[in-house]
């Protein structure tokens, strides 16, 4: 008796498989909006949270943690930054800021005091990604990637050019 599996009968299993995993993550993700709705100060603070929390979910071997609302010290200025993943032994000091329209880059001056952030904290080594609250919204693994890409480059630089 053949034990393998028809491709018809695979590809109705591997579906089954995917359905179950989507209703555990969504079960889990309800459960956690619930429980962390108080935690964030903005709605894209938790929503990139939350997107962090599925990609883990999918990548439990991922090594870097995540965590919110991060003081650091860059170029002499003390600064708050939305999320931060910092893993020293592989050298990753990724600072992600959520810039949502009402606080931020309203005027020259926010505009200044951003750059002098990012500036400083460069210096320092930190790589700075900036996320809008329509790209949050809008595709949140897109930024997710962007992140998980950053913290590669941390470990595995790419080769300098020149």
């Amino acid at each position: 008796m053949d034990a393998r599996m028809t491709s018809g009968q695979e590809s109705r299993f591997i579906a089954k498989l995917c359905e179950g995993v989507a209703e555990e993550l969504r079960d889990r993700l309800e459960y956690r909006a619930k429980k962390t709705a108080q935690q964030y100060e903005s709605p894209i603070e938790a929503a990139f949270s939350l997107a962090w929390y599925a990609f883990k979910w999918m990548n439990d071997s991922f090594f870097a943690l995540l965590s919110s609302q991060v003081e650091v010290q860059a170029g002499g200025n003390n600064y708050r930054l939305d999320f931060a993943l910092v893993d020293k032994p592989h050298n990753v000091y990724v600072a992600i800021e959520l810039d949502g329209h009402e606080f931020h880059e309203r005027t020259p001056e926010q505009v200044d005091r951003r750059n002098q952030r990012d500036a400083d904290l460069q210096s320092a080594g930190w790589v700075v990604l900036h996320f809008s609250g329509r790209q949050i919204l809008g595709d949140p693994f897109q930024c997710i990637n962007n992140v998980y890409d950053a913290v590669i480059d941390c470990v595995n630089p790419p080769p300098r050019k020149g």
